[in-house]
């Protein structure tokens, strides 16, 4: 069965079988304003979703890249940007349309066909091939993209670049990157890079002398904003009072609670370091040391949350 297309499944085919290729139900139409219900097509993707939609101002939670299709991501739930206000995308299915083994043409929803909408509901792609899904679509106004991301110093920058490639070397490392057997950097941004954020200064010290260097990395809203925030943290007083302000933000987490053990280094681990991964890591980035890109799952939620009861309970 192929429906979008998206994954290497989508692209495949078998000897002495047969693909049954949904791409030409591909339509996306809104069949009651009033409750935002909108008819999607089994082959359609969710780029052509959100393009039909955004002019109404409606938008689908699921899909987090436009050429993910929609039949195959719904029928094994389907996350995407609005998942935590909205749900699954097989949440908000309120009706099927599904192609049976023999051949029929069934409608199915909570009042009509029930068992087989709520097999489909639960997460079954086996009951049939899925011509059409009915969903309940959501108001959308605004949607942010994201934030500009910074990182500069104090002195003058001698030079920059944006290539992670070229900052470590091809087959460089963290521990012996080739940008430091040369001067200068090229000046490398735009996509399609392996993308990182190098940046030099040139200072010149006289014998014993002493200098203070401040590097600052952020994100902020504008361009006006990136400005201010370079202009402030990256003089020394305010610097200072920003990683003060800082610390006691995260001794307030890290000391909330505090655990005795016969073993120092578990101390160690449990009163600081793993309430710091939970929700640095976890929490925050969507990411750690054994998952990069976190669990959006309500079980992982759930463990990754507890551990921050009494350390940030709000």
């Amino acid at each position: 069965m192929r429906g979008g297309g998206h994954g290497f499944p989508g692209f495949g085919t078998n000897d002495g079988g047969v693909v049954t290729d949904l791409s030409k139900l591909a339509n996306v139409e809104i069949i009651d304003k009033e409750r935002h219900l909108v008819r999607i097509g089994g082959g359609a993707t969710w780029g052509q979703v959100a393009e039909a939609l955004t002019p109404h101002g409606l938008a689908i939670s699921s899909g987090d890249t436009k050429s993910v299709g929609v039949g195959g991501l719904t029928l094994t739930g389907g996350i995407g940007w609005k998942v935590r206000k909205y749900g699954l995308a097989l949440d908000n299915v309120a009706a099927t349309e599904v192609v049976t083994a023999d051949g029929e043409v069934v409608h199915a929803s909570a009042e009509e066909n029930p068992e087989l909408f709520w097999a489909i509901r639960g997460g079954g792609g086996n009951f049939g091939i899925v011509t059409a899904f009915d969903f309940a679509a959501h108001p959308t106004t605004d949607v942010f993209f994201g934030k500009i991301a910074f990182a500069a110093c104090g002195p003058q920058i001698h030079s920059v670049t944006a290539n992670r490639t070229e900052f470590l070397g091809e087959h460089g490392s963290v521990s012996r990157p080739a940008a430091l057997t040369r001067l200068g950097l090229s000046g490398a941004a735009g996509p399609g890079l392996d993308p990182c954020a190098a940046i030099t200064t040139e200072i010149t010290l006289a014998p014993g002398e002493a200098r203070e260097v401040i590097f600052a990395l952020g994100q902020a809203d504008s361009l006006q904003d990136v400005r201010r925030l370079i202009s402030e943290s990256t003089q020394s007083r305010p610097a200072r009072s920003q990683l003060k302000q800082v610390q006691e933000k995260w001794d307030g987490y890290l000391s909330a609670l505090q655990v005795t053990t016969p073993d120092p280094a578990m101390d160690l681990m449990l009163n600081r370091w793993l309430v710091y991964q939970v929700l640095a890591c976890r929490v925050w980035a969507r990411s750690a040391f054994y998952q990069s890109g976190g669990a959006y799952g309500f079980r992982d939620q759930l463990q990754d949350v507890m551990a921050l009861v009494y350390s940030a309970p709000a």
